[in-house]
């Protein structure tokens, strides 16, 4: 005997799942308020579908929110991989490192300093690797005067990984980072230390919406029950 799955049972499920899976990576991009408030985005959606039971909402709803976070990341990864400078500043130091982030490993990385006041003191800078917290390069350098600022270079041939530079002149500290990852590490990467917790978050946010809902709409068909047996 043949079973078919009819989709049409399903149809409103399945496209409050899509909707969501699209709508959890669209908060992500948007910024933490959105990502905050998306389960109670995503219990709209459901509600806007009429998918009313408890059990769909729970069983569509929590992995559209997983799915999304994944979708997010991996994207993210790629956007990650390849840029080609990027600028951190302070009140007193700004560093600007070119590339911030590569996929090739035979490539140096640049780091231009600029302290807003002119010095004779030295620039002392340490790099970590970010998985391990080990030291990977530490230094000191005197800088060049130029328009009444301080400008220092630094070069550095790092390997595979994902770094931390901390900057101190004089009494002024300035952190950076820098990455050289392919696309799918940097997907691992960002998955086991933040993604997975997010999942975990949200997810349980959206559970926990979905309960304290399901518990009222209990209560007041309780209390209707109960005003109509009196009645």
């Amino acid at each position: 005997m043949e079973m078919k799955f009819d989709t049409r049972k399903y149809e409103k499920q399945l496209m409050a799942f899509g909707i969501s899976v699209l709508i959890t990576i669209g908060c992500f991009f948007a910024g933490w308020l959105l990502i905050i408030i998306s389960p109670i985005i995503i219990f709209l959606i459901f509600k806007i579908l009429k998918v009313w039971k408890t059990k769909e909402r729970l069983v569509y709803g929590i992995p559209a929110i997983i799915i999304g976070i994944l979708i997010f990341f991996l994207i993210f990864s790629y956007q990650m991989s390849d840029i080609s400078s990027q600028t951190f500043s302070g009140d007193n130091i700004s560093l600007t490192v070119k590339p911030y982030s590569t996929s090739n490993f035979n490539k140096n990385f640049t780091m231009d300093i600029i302290y807003k006041n002119a010095t004779n003191s030295t620039l002392h800078y340490e790099v970590r690797d970010s998985l391990s917290n080990k030291t990977v390069a530490t230094g000191e350098l005197t800088g060049e005067i130029k328009n009444n600022k301080t400008h220092y270079r630094i070069n550095l041939n790092l390997g595979k990984g994902i770094y931390s530079m901390k900057l101190n002149v004089e009494n002024h500290t300035l952190y950076g980072e820098m990455i050289k990852e392919k696309p799918n590490d940097l997907f691992y990467y960002f998955i086991y230390f933040s993604g997975i917790y997010i999942m975990f978050i949200l997810s349980a946010l959206y559970g926990l919406f979905i309960f304290g809902v399901h518990i009222v709409r209990r209560g007041r068909d309780m209390m209707a029950m109960r005003y109509g047996k009196k009645v």
